[in-house]
């Protein structure tokens, strides 16, 4: 058993030099990390970092991961195997996506994680209670796959012929099929909140063990819009860690907010990505109480980051 603070579960396709800045300022073995890498990129600048960092793992098997589909899930699924895999016993396991940064130094990064309550997961609300939520669950969607993925830029002009093509059919498709069911819910209900979350150890282990004995709950997010932002809220509601009654009458609304669960996140006056950060949001997002900011690309966020390390150092004396 390798006992840590905390272990960092990466999910990316890029981003390889924030993640260099990332374990220079946690190159500790207190700090573990686990990186899958979408199998639509190169995968050779992570591998170099593994070789550089003990602290990092490059997960073997790729895979592709397609925006809003369920793909992601089973990225995490997988580094959620091979965490337990491992044997690891972290105080805190956090989800992250490659254009997360830390807004603290390792020492501060310490305490809040041992002062931290069960789990740093925003719920935002259920599909109940959020109606324009609810299509993404209730109905079909068929974009998990390099065609349809809005996200997936297409270099073949005989592929883009077929997105073009196959694109109203899979709209139609989704308007018109009958309502899908949430019978594998008990709770009747599916919650949501954002995708990148922290837990507790005994809660990660109870979360994984919930979703080994109920295949059928897995299931059912297959063809779901977005499904990262829905699986672990209601996991965690059908598990019994976190109670129904304290999220169904939440209403979400994401603009004008900026803190989710452990994350700093600026959705603008958007609700489809978040804003790209930059320095004039720095004092904000290390001032916000959140141990993480997104979204952080280089090089557009660079100034973003040294203002951000800077203000921590300064705060709570270095690394």
């Amino acid at each position: 058993m390798i006992d840590a603070t905390a272990t960092f579960l990466i999910v990316t396709h890029a981003g390889c030099d924030l993640l260099r800045r990332f374990l220079d300022r946690y190159e500790d073995n207190d700090f573990q990390f686990i990186i899958f890498v979408d199998a639509k990129a190169d995968d050779r600048p992570f591998r170099e970092l593994a070789s550089e960092f003990r602290n990092v793992e490059i997960f073997m098997e790729r895979r592709p991961v397609y925006w809003c589909g369920y793909s992601f899930i089973s990225a995490f699924l997988l580094l959620m195997e091979r965490y337990l895999d491992r044997g690891l016993h972290s105080r805190y396991v956090f989800l992250l996506s490659g254009s997360c940064y830390p807004l603290l130094p390792p020492q501060e990064m310490r305490r809040r994680i041992a002062d931290a309550p069960q789990h740093m997961v925003s719920f935002e609300g259920s599909i109940n209670s959020i109606p324009r939520k609810r299509d993404f669950v209730r109905r079909y969607h068929f974009h998990d796959n390099a065609i349809l993925s809005s996200r997936h830029q297409l270099t073949s002009v005989p592929l883009r012929v077929l997105r073009w093509a196959l694109r109203p059919m899979a709209r139609l498709l989704t308007q018109h099929l009958p309502e899908r069911s949430i019978e594998y819910v008990k709770a009747g209900d599916v919650f949501l909140g954002s995708a990148w979350w922290g837990i507790s150890n005994d809660t990660f282990v109870s979360l994984s063990d919930f979703l080994a004995e109920r295949p059928e709950f897995l299931r059912g997010f297959h063809m779901t819009a977005v499904p990262e932002e829905f699986l672990v809220q209601t996991a965690l509601v059908e598990a019994g860690i976190v109670p129904a009654e304290e999220i169904r009458s939440r209403s979400s609304d994401m603009i004008g907010r900026r803190v989710f669960g452990s994350h700093f996140i600026d959705w603008g006056t958007r609700s489809d990505s978040p804003r790209v950060l930059t320095e004039s949001d720095a004092v904000d997002a290390s001032s916000s109480g959140a141990l993480f900011a997104r979204k952080v690309i280089l090089p557009e966020s660079a100034e973003f980051v040294a203002a951000v390390d800077a203000l921590g150092d300064r705060a709570y004396g270095g690394c």
